[in-house]
């Protein structure tokens, strides 16, 4: 889950090497609060690592 802010896609990107992949159509609730800020979510999305 993610609340959408690009200061947190930024704060994952800089601290784990992770980018956002894709925010499927499907939303499929997983929590309540972004695991970065802990702001109300809005979205689930893939992050992944490019090699």
């Amino acid at each position: 889950m993610w609340c959408g802010d690009l200061e947190c896609e930024m704060k994952v990107k800089e601290e784990a090497g992770l980018t956002s992949r894709c925010m499927p159509d499907e939303q499929k609730h997983i929590g309540d609060v972004c695991p970065i800020c802990g702001k109300p979510a809005k979205h689930s999305i893939i992050w992944g690592k490019a090699y």
